[in-house]
């Protein structure tokens, strides 16, 4: 799965990168794994939503999938918004990257989609 960054924002200058994807640990769904690889196999992707809560979801030839923060995948990110034990959250990244987040979220989306559609 690759994501796109284009800086300056309408500059045309674009800068990709390869990022790593896998199933929760905490999935419903058994995560079947691409042969040969750590991947999961999620078969052919027909479709993608959001919901009233803003959760991604991919409708797969082999389920339904939530994209879900990095942590829950044993993915380490330093700018992941922590839940403390009070139910609040908090940022352990900078303000600039909270405002950018929903917009480089989306990129992560599509590129994945991309990805999917291409093979």
């Amino acid at each position: 799965m690759w994501a796109g960054t284009e800086t300056p924002e309408n500059s045309g200058n674009y800068t990709s990168k390869s990022i790593p994807f896998a199933c929760s640990k905490n999935s419903p769904i058994a995560c079947d794994s691409v042969a040969g690889s750590a991947l999961p196999s999620l078969g052919y992707i027909y479709s993608f939503g959001e919901d009233n809560s803003k959760d991604i979801f991919l409708l797969t030839s082999k389920g339904v999938y939530r994209v879900v923060r990095p942590s829950l995948c044993n993915y380490t990110c330093s700018l992941e918004k922590e839940t403390t034990t009070n139910g609040t959250t908090g940022s352990t990244g900078s303000t600039s990257w909270a405002q950018k987040s929903n917009r480089g979220f989306g990129l992560v989306v599509m590129a994945l989609m991309a990805s999917f559609l291409i093979y």
